[in-house]
């Protein structure tokens, strides 16, 4: 919030780039919003009118708390909702790395394969899957381990196309 208001105080506000980059933040999320729902996922209020897009993970018969644990193993970054069954997802950082609306189609199906596999790890396990044996599962299993690598280790080379924004000794 800071950052937007100093852009504001500042004038860069009225400028050209920062409209436009507003302007891609919305397509980016609404590209998100889309794609997820085309792979199943309910997408609450239909859509989005910001840069949020809140997922109901519960379409694909999963709790959310589940899939953030397996989604912060593999370094994609999202937030718990006040319900338990949806989870927040933001544009607004990998827009800033220079991703827009194609980009997000292949985030959608990374975050598509963490619930895959997040499923997979309960249903090896029965119905409940609590926040420690998830942990456990997470570190211990070396099947899941090794799975959580894979996926990890591709999103991050598809993120590393991307420069991070004040990373100026990234290569380009």
């Amino acid at each position: 919030m800071y950052g937007i208001e100093a852009n504001a105080f500042d004038g860069s506000a009225n400028t050209p780039e920062y409209k436009n980059c507003q302007k891609q933040i919305l397509k980016n999320a609404r590209r998100l919003a889309k794609a997820l729902e085309d792979l199943g996922y309910g997408i609450v209020t239909g859509g989005t009118d910001n840069h949020l897009v809140v997922v109901n993970i519960g379409t694909k018969g999963i709790d959310a708390q589940t899939v953030l644990k397996v989604m912060e193993a593999v370094c994609i970054s999202a937030g718990r909702h006040t319900r338990p069954d949806t989870i927040t997802m933001g544009s607004l950082a990998l827009t800033s790395r220079g991703f827009i609306e194609e980009h997000f189609a292949m985030v959608a199906d990374f975050i598509d394969q963490a619930v895959s596999l997040a499923l997979k790890i309960r249903n090896s396990c029965g119905s409940v899957v609590d926040d420690a044996l998830m942990t456990i599962l997470l570190k211990k299993n070396k099947e899941v381990e090794k799975q959580i690598q894979a996926l990890k280790g591709t999103i991050l080379q598809y993120a590393s196309k991307f420069p991070q924004v004040g990373n100026n000794e990234q290569k380009e």
